[in-house]
């Protein structure tokens, strides 16, 4: 794990993460062509430079090595939960595959998911955020419970069964993408 802050590192250390490198990818100083797969999920939206933090990428890949990706879906999503979180952006499937093959990159599969998301995001973040409702702070924070999470927990199933068979979501608050770098 490549972790650039150091509450980053101890939190993941405390998950039983073994290998961590406290330090920006382009500080680490990996050889060019040395790392086979990478992973970045929930990253690139706080990268301020997303295109040349993928060229970078691109750069400590191997031939023939994937990247995976996930990132928040659809700018009309955006509230101020993203804001606070520090992203820059939200992506829609075809501006994040207009990247990637300017960094260099084939796509083998994008798709959205956390489809039953993308409309209370949009009711309990966006709406609010465009009003400039303030939530209630202090409150426990719940996303769902009991039956509502069973349902939630069967429609992810279902994703996850359409992302293993490489079929695409429509809809969703989040984007999966798998890219390769070129031979």
């Amino acid at each position: 794990l490549v972790e650039p802050g150091i509450s980053g590192v101890l939190n993941a250390q405390k998950r039983g993460v073994k290998n961590l490198v406290c330090s920006t990818l382009k500080n680490a100083k990996f050889k060019p062509e040395s790392i086979p797969n990478l992973g970045i999920f929930d990253v690139l939206e706080h990268i301020e430079d997303d295109s040349e933090f993928l060229e970078e990428l691109y750069s400590v890949l191997e031939t023939d090595g994937k990247l995976f990706i996930t990132v928040p879906a659809h700018n009309f999503l955006w509230s101020e939960d993203d804001t606070l979180a520090g992203h820059y952006r939200r992506y829609s499937i075809g501006g994040l595959k207009k990247k990637a093959l300017r960094a260099g990159f084939d796509i083998a599969y994008a798709s959205y998911f956390f489809s039953v998301l993308t409309i209370p995001v949009f009711l309990l973040r966006t709406i609010p955020s465009f009003f400039n409702i303030k939530k209630v702070t202090g409150a426990k924070k719940e996303h769902t419970a009991g039956k509502l999470q069973l349902v939630f927990d069967k429609i992810w199933e279902k994703e996850i069964e359409r992302i293993e068979k490489r079929k695409k979501i429509p809809v969703g608050s989040s984007i999966l993408m798998v890219l390769k770098k070129r031979a």
